[in-house]
């Protein structure tokens, strides 16, 4: 055994390591993958810091970025973006229908 192959099997065995492992029975619900309503929190604190200029550019960017998806797609991301914030949503919806993102 090499050395390497030695510190992880010493590493393994020791009390205080504990490998990250799913429960068999279901692997999604212990990494907790689906959104929450708390999930936005975060982007709409942030837009709320941002002034007009930057909330604009925001927007712009959004739209820009979005113009090749399909309309279903644009939609989703329009409604989680409403959901951090309903100006926010609002602010990429008129953008997209500016560009004719949607």
């Amino acid at each position: 055994m090499c050395r390497l192959q030695q510190a992880c099997h010493n590493i393994a065995r020791s009390p205080t390591y504990f490998a990250r492992r799913a429960p068999q029975n279901n692997r999604r619900q212990a990494y907790g993958h689906r959104l929450t309503t708390a999930a936005g929190a975060p982007a709409g604190d942030l837009f709320r810091l941002m002034t007009g200029e930057r909330r604009q550019a925001l927007f712009d960017n959004t739209a820009r970025a979005i113009k090749g998806a399909r309309k279903e797609t644009a939609e989703r991301h329009i409604a989680h973006c409403a959901k951090a914030d309903p100006a926010y949503g609002a602010g990429v919806r008129k953008a997209c229908e500016v560009i004719g993102a949607l």
